[in-house]
């Protein structure tokens, strides 16, 4: 229990040693700013790619009923 408790007082003696630093503190502050930042950007970029998703099999499925309904035939939605 001793040694537990000594070894993580000097972890976090050497935790806090790293942000007293000015240029340490602020590194530890950028790399934990750019993390979020990161988490932030993937969680954006799964939303809008799950809205393209949604919006391209929503307007998909009318274009198709409409291509299936219209009179004309040989035009650019069909695919000629």
């Amino acid at each position: 229990m001793k040694d537990a408790a000594a070894t993580s007082a000097s972890k976090l003696a050497s935790a806090v040693n790293l942000t007293v630093h000015p240029a340490g503190g602020a590194m530890a502050l950028s790399a934990l700013g750019l993390g979020l930042a990161g988490q932030a950007f993937g969680m954006w970029f799964g939303a809008v790619s799950g809205a393209a998703e949604m919006s391209q099999r929503y307007w998909g499925s009318m274009l198709e009923e409409i291509v299936s309904s219209s009179p004309v035939r040989g035009t650019f939605y069909d695919g000629v």
